[in-house]
């Protein structure tokens, strides 16, 4: 995969990318692989498995290095679901929940859902059918999470969370609204 750095961005959204896919007919996809914020990040380089990048930051200049065996947080944040257009311009479309399929959760790791409507304020945290912020049931392939809200455009959100070099994969994210 190309790697490449980027950095002067909002908060939370520099660091080093990848660009690539790892299968010949699946998509290609950019991803946020290490979160680091900084003045000015230059070149980057693979020395057996571990990133390293130089930077800026201030008056301070360095070197860092990935750790390969600590999973960071992963979020993604999927893009705009709209509205069906068979509705009248004036009914709003009552989303109702998001189930994801994923392989079986290593014990020590969760998955969050979280959602922003209508492009407007702060992402909003689901809550699981046991009314819990995060699933977390090892070995668990599925995940059922709550919304009932109204909205025209629905933003999803996940959040990742490793236990050590262990990190949830998610194969299917799912929303579901009423017609």
């Amino acid at each position: 995969m190309a790697l490449f750095a980027v950095y002067d961005a909002d908060a939370g959204k520099g660091g080093i990318y990848s660009y690539g896919r790892k299968n010949k007919n699946h998509p290609f996809v950019v991803n946020l692989d290490y979160q680091f914020d900084a003045d000015e990040l230059g070149a980057i380089t693979d020395v057996d498995g571990i990133i390293l990048v130089s930077y800026q930051d201030g008056s301070d200049f360095g070197v860092k290095a990935t750790d390969p065996d600590n999973k960071a947080t992963a979020t993604y944040e999927g893009l705009d679901l709209k509205a069906p257009n068979t509705k009248k311009v004036n009914q709003i479309t009552n989303w109702k929940g998001a189930y994801i399929f994923m392989s079986p959760l290593p014990a020590g790791c969760s998955v969050e859902v979280w959602y922003k409507l209508d492009k407007t304020g702060a992402f909003v945290q689901a809550k699981t059918d046991t009314g819990a912020t995060s699933f977390s049931t090892a070995n668990a392939q599925e995940a059922w999470f709550r919304v009932f809200a109204g909205a025209k455009i629905f933003e999803p959100r996940l959040v990742l969370n490793p236990s050590g070099n262990n990190t949830p994969e998610i194969y299917l994210l799912k929303v579901f609204f009423d017609e």
